[in-house]
């Protein structure tokens, strides 16, 4: 499709990928007036981002309706998602729809694909990204699903070849519906000016963002007691924050396990939210960001540490080894092997030159590979071949 001829929808209508949303559409922007955004919360990311961004016409809850109940929150969700259904099927206000999360959640059953059934049938090219191939911490639950939404759309943006590859294997996707777009920096500017003491105290490990079972706290745990029964000279002066929040039950369970370990006086626990400022600050202050993840595509958390020039340590999964290389841009170790991930965290921890290295080619290498410049092309692109 000509440029001159898109005009496209970006709706994340969704909580989870505000600044994503935000960023791409602001440098897409620059090249083109064809792509609007519909967002949620869109009144309180607005406060940090260009007021000349397309923001569309049909924002959902603001953030000043947060307060309200879950009820009124789903109610006032549905009126917003009707009135952007009735732009697209009866005004025919925009010719292609990017989709970033699900409009009806985990369990759109049959309803969702038949949404998008329905636009085709309008005329209505459905793109959509995937963050994830299926919901975190729900084993195959939503399988059936998400296959006949990723069979139905038109295009699928995979933000790794891990993804595609996963698509085609286990969903049977056919190649040439996958399109490969990185994922970018979602602090982007943030740290420029940011002032920051670095650490001179205790060396500090840190394991940050939204603390769930598959983020590998409990290897992270289990790996840090061993290292000090085998190697106390090395790993005495060590401190493990965790900064992030969890459910309740999954918090007490990483007290319990620190409990058991005897290491109180090692982990410090922050179960709270942390602004952006705030982990950025973290992430420079630690000697080491370690994401011992137990599977996952991609991280917004790893990339947010190798923009920011964080020596980082992660388990060998294929979405990390593509933006870590081995002993270049970080430490990549064998996933649940306890003496290979002491082995890069020894490293890191006894060699600051090497650490420093590490830190400053992380950083040139993700704003090579993840520049926002490259998303905005790579998105436009996928539009202009539908």
């Amino acid at each position: 499709m000509r440029k001159e001829y898109l005009r496209v929808a970006m709706l994340d209508l969704s909580p989870k990928t505000p600044h994503y949303s935000f960023i791409l559409v602001h440098e897409i922007s620059r090249k083109t007036d064809s792509v609007g955004l519909v967002l949620n919360n869109s009144s309180f990311w607005l406060e940090e981002f260009d007021q000349n961004i397309p923001i569309g016409d049909y924002a959902t809850v603001s953030v000043e309706k947060k307060n309200k109940s879950k009820v009124l929150k789903l109610i006032d969700y549905l009126q917003s998602l009707l009135r952007v259904l009735f732009s697209m099927l009866i005004l025919k206000k925009w010719n292609v729809v990017h989709i970033q999360w699900t409009l009806l959640g985990n369990n759109p059953a049959g309803l969702e694909t038949l949404l998008y059934k329905t636009l085709k049938k309008r005329g209505i090219k459905v793109v959509y990204t995937i963050h994830n191939v299926l919901p975190h911490n729900t084993g195959q639950k939503y399988f059936n699903q998400y296959q006949s939404i990723y069979k139905e759309v038109d295009v699928l943006i995979c933000h790794t070849q891990d993804t595609r590859k996963q698509l085609q294997r286990d969903f049977g996707i056919e190649s040439s519906k996958l399109k490969y777009v990185p994922l970018g920096d979602l602090n982007e500017g943030l740290a420029k000016n940011m002032q920051v003491t670095k650490n001179t105290g205790s060396k500090k490990i840190l394991l940050y963002g939204r603390l769930t079972e598959y983020k590998g706290v409990d290897f992270l745990l289990t790996a840090m007691r061993s290292l000090l029964d085998s190697k106390p000279e090395v790993f005495a002066d060590v401190k493990i924050v965790l900064a992030g929040r969890a459910k309740p039950d999954y918090e007490k369970e990483i007290t319990e396990q620190i409990q058991a370990f005897r290491l109180e006086e090692i982990v410090d626990c922050k179960f709270k939210y942390h602004s952006d400022e705030d982990l950025m600050r973290m992430i420079k202050n630690a000697d080491c960001s370690v994401f011992p993840y137990k599977h996952i595509t991609q991280s917004a958390a790893l990339l947010n540490a190798l923009f920011l020039g964080a020596p980082v340590i992660c388990s060998d999964l294929e979405g990390f080894k593509e933006a870590v290389e081995h002993e270049v841009s970080g430490l990549v170790f064998e996933r649940d092997n306890v003496e290979d991930f002491g082995k890069c965290l020894e490293r890191v921890l006894t060699d600051s030159k090497f650490a420093q290295q590490l830190g400053e080619n992380a950083k040139a290498s993700a704003e090579e590979k993840f520049s926002w410049r490259k998303i905005s092309d790579l998105t436009l692109k996928v539009y202009e071949e539908l």
